[in-house]
């Protein structure tokens, strides 16, 4: 069960969706593995902005913030925006 801070933005509203949702978790894993063994950073920033919220928000609390914190270090070291807001969702799950 996701932690209710977070749940609103990940919880999907209906069974259909639920479908939806689960795919895209898959994609998300596969597309940051892949950012991973690549060192692809902006693939590790854009997936990982979504990807750690939602490895936190499932239990896995600790992985999820260390894929936060990977995409805020690559964010704030390229000077991409929106790098501000991961920090804050890292400040939110601490």
């Amino acid at each position: 069960m996701p932690d209710k801070e977070i749940q609103s933005s990940f919880s999907p509203p209906d069974a259909r969706s639920w479908l939806e949702y689960s795919w895209k978790i898959q994609q998300e894993t596969q597309a940051y593995k892949l950012a991973l063994e690549t060192n692809n950073a902006m693939g590790l920033y854009q997936v990982g902005k979504f990807f750690g919220q939602v490895l936190a928000a499932h239990g896995q609390k600790q992985e999820g913030l260390a894929v936060l914190q990977r995409a805020y270090d690559i964010g704030k070291s390229a000077g991409l925006s929106g790098y501000e807001q991961i920090g804050e969702m890292i400040k939110q799950l601490q």
